[in-house]
């Protein structure tokens, strides 16, 4: 239950975002120096000159694009389709400083619409092609699973829009984004992260990018070579409502942010994202020293101080995550929590961020039960699951499915003698993911309800008569099953949190974006019998932080 302080600040943000306190900020969130803001409604736009509200200057038509109207709101865009040469706006001049040379933080977002697929297609680009690895920096709409998001040229620092391939959808607005922190490459399709790679070497710290200075900033094509020539060859033959620039690195809640902001006049529904969340009470981030964990390596909970240990051979850390390599439960590595963390608690929530590398039969993300009614200690051992909550990387050897189970037949914890399956859709191999698997007690009616979301999704729901006191959870283990024959988790683990509360979607739609890194908290502010000045000040605040910087 939210305290009177939470509901008096939830009410002050939601007067501030209704204009009831006048801050005199704009809505669309900046990071570092806007450099170009072009909007097709300004009535420059498909003349020769496209007003730039940036900072470097209005931009020159090359070619003939056009205003059209696009889209079942008809909204005016600028019309890239060429027939025959190039069309395109440039920048007067060269691309600045900020943006060029060895992994320079940047954002490029662009509301763009594409009613047919013509191979590699352009959106913005600066840097040229033709160069060294990582000197490019084209921001695309290409189907291709290598560079279909981002041409940086060469195999390494290009970015598809998943690593199976495909591109936004066609005939529909799409906001889509590129974010470059110094160190990785994100890019967003319509709020929500598309796809992730880190662009720096880790061995070495040598820089992943390196884009060639000395060249126009193109829109709806790129720089063929040094004497900024456009390439024909991967023109945008699309329609461009927006362009903006920034010098500095969005962060996922400003890219939703933006995307909220425009969204309805696309025809698109804007995501509630709640800018703040409970605190976990169980936080464990995986920052051991880089190199091999062996077996009684300390896996800290740096709230709840409810450390856990590796068990087993053969897992790795590199300081920020903690790898596992799979296979057989007598032998190899996983996470060995301590006992209890569920069953003392009524409402539940369980996130992690964490990427699978490979099929393992019926592996575990997560299993939080009994093995033959008793406790586990090390490697080995053990027989059937009895009591658990679990998520599983595969549906036994369906390696495209995963599963959600709560069972309770181990007496310990009395209860129904129930057993309850979800099955979902396995999320891609080698790629991070988010999920978060909600434990409401009362959710369904009055009885419980297990709510799972991925990356900010809800995809379904499991009712359940199983309550967590129900469930004897002695072994708690991440990447290992109470079914001592499963398989190990052959994966990594970014960061696993445990709540005392059932978040709610918007909630973990905020979790989610500000990623691994960051506790969503809400900030500490004044009790009401206080100071309400000063609780209406806090809230401004944390109000401006999410809004456009000067």
């Amino acid at each position: 239950m939210k305290t009177v302080r939470q509901h008096v600040l939830r009410c002050v943000l939601s007067m501030c975002a209704l204009g009831m306190f006048a801050s005199g900020a704009q809505a669309i969130d900046t990071a570092g120096t806007l450099l170009v803001d072009l909007d097709a409604r300004h009535p420059s736009a498909g003349t020769a000159s496209w007003f730039n509200a940036g900072t470097i200057g209005d931009f020159v038509e090359a070619g003939n694009p056009a205003v059209g109207t696009f889209g079942p709101n008809n909204n005016p865009a600028v019309d890239f389709d060429s027939s025959g040469g190039i069309d395109a706006y440039r920048s007067q001049g060269n691309s600045p400083a900020s943006v060029v040379g060895q992994n320079p933080t940047r954002s490029i977002e662009v509301w763009v619409y594409n009613p047919t697929q013509n191979g590699e297609e352009t959106t913005v680009a600066w840097g040229r092609r033709g160069g060294g690895n990582g000197t490019n920096m084209g921001f695309l709409y290409t189907p291709s699973n290598s560079f279909g998001a981002v041409g940086h040229w060469g195999g390494g620092p290009d970015v598809p829009w998943s690593p199976a391939g495909g591109a936004p959808a066609l005939g529909q607005w799409n906001h889509l984004v590129y974010v470059h922190n110094g160190d990785s490459t994100i890019v967003y399709e319509n709020g929500l992260r598309a796809n992730h790679e880190y662009h720096r070497d880790r061995g070495n710290n040598n820089p992943f990018l390196n884009t060639h200075p000395n060249q126009l900033i193109n829109i709806a094509a790129q720089n063929a070579n040094a004497g900024n020539d456009l390439d024909g060859g991967t023109r945008g033959q699309l329609a461009i409502a927006n362009v903006r620039v920034h010098d500095g690195a969005l962060n996922p809640l400003q890219v939703m942010n933006n995307f909220n902001e425009d969204a309805g006049r696309f025809g698109l529904t804007a995501m509630e994202v709640n800018p703040f969340s409970p605190a976990p009470v169980n936080r464990y981030s995986f920052d051991n020293a880089a190199g091999a964990a062996p077996d009684g390596t300390v896996l800290i909970d740096s709230i709840g101080g409810q450390h856990g240990v590796v068990r087993g051979a053969g897992a790795s850390a590199d300081g920020s995550q903690l790898s596992l390599p799979g296979g057989s439960g007598a032998t190899q590595a996983y996470g060995d929590l301590p006992n209890g963390l569920i069953s003392t608690k009524t409402d539940l929530t369980i996130e992690a961020w964490v990427t699978i590398d490979g099929a393992q039969n019926w592996q575990r993300i997560f299993d939080f039960g009994s093995s033959g009614n008793a406790e586990v200690l090390g490697p080995g051992g053990g027989g059937q699951g009895t009591d658990y909550l679990m998520v599983s990387g595969a549906r036994g050897g369906n390696a495209l499915q995963a599963r959600i189970e709560v069972r309770n037949v181990d007496p310990m914890g009395g209860g129904p003698g129930d057993i309850n399956t979800l099955d979902l859709a396995r999320p891609g191999i080698n790629q991070e993911f988010h999920f978060a698997l909600v434990f409401d007690a009362d959710g369904n009616g009055g009885s419980p309800q297990i709510s799972y979301y991925r990356d900010g999704v809800l995809l379904d729901t499991l009712n359940t008569n199983i309550q967590l006191a129900n469930l004897n959870d002695v072994n708690n283990w991440l990447g290992r099953s109470n079914w001592t024959a499963d398989a190990n988790f052959q994966g990594s683990f970014n960061e696993f949190r445990i709540y005392d509360v059932a978040l709610d979607g918007k909630q973990i739609a905020g979790n989610f974006l500000l990623g691994p890194d960051t506790l969503n908290l809400e900030q500490a502010v004044p009790e009401p019998a206080t100071a309400a000045l000063g609780l209406i000040g806090v809230a401004l605040i944390a109000s401006r932080r999410r809004r456009r910087t000067a």
